[in-house]
């Protein structure tokens, strides 16, 4: 036998998971854009792709969040999901770095960093910071605007995804 709050939390997590599918797929989609940009202008700027990727992921994630919640999301609900959506793709991308390096066969040349590990890890941190902080505005100029039959409308409440 199952009660509401088991469908509840279910409901819940089929709701984020896939916001968060569709963030990783806009990430996946502005990171390519951003690489063909570069190819056609000449360009070899690595903050394309990644402003590509933290606009489309802020576009995701306003949009498909609203459309699952049946409203937009509140500022501190955009908030929480901009840090763990960061948080989560900082662990994938540490993980595959790491794996990457290992499996670089015996004796390979080193790879080379553009700048000192000292140097480079806060410079990465801070970069993840300023994308949270900027996909978090992002989602909250893109999320849909309410119309008066929606905000007199009841919502479905509860945590966001």
């Amino acid at each position: 036998m199952h009660d509401e709050v088991d469908d509840e939390w279910f409901k819940e997590l089929s709701d984020a998971t896939v916001v968060y599918a569709a963030m990783l797929g806009a990430t996946v989609g502005g990171q390519l854009a951003g690489i063909l940009m570069n190819v056609a202008f000449g360009w070899h700027q690595l903050w394309v792709p990644a402003l590509l990727s933290v606009v489309l992921e802020a576009l995701a994630a306003a949009r498909g969040a609203a459309s699952r919640r049946g409203r937009p999301l509140t500022s501190p609900e955009s908030l929480r999901l901009s840090v763990t959506y960061s948080i989560g793709l900082f662990v994938v991308t540490v993980f595959l770095g790491f794996w990457t390096l290992l499996a670089r066969p015996t004796g390979s040349a080193p790879v080379p960093l553009p700048l000192s590990p000292a140097l480079l890890l806060p410079l990465v941190v801070l970069a993840a910071a300023v994308a949270t902080a900027l996909r978090w505005g992002l989602m909250l100029a893109f999320a849909p605007k309410a119309t008066a039959e929606a905000r007199s409308a009841p919502s479905r409440e509860g945590p966001s995804p």
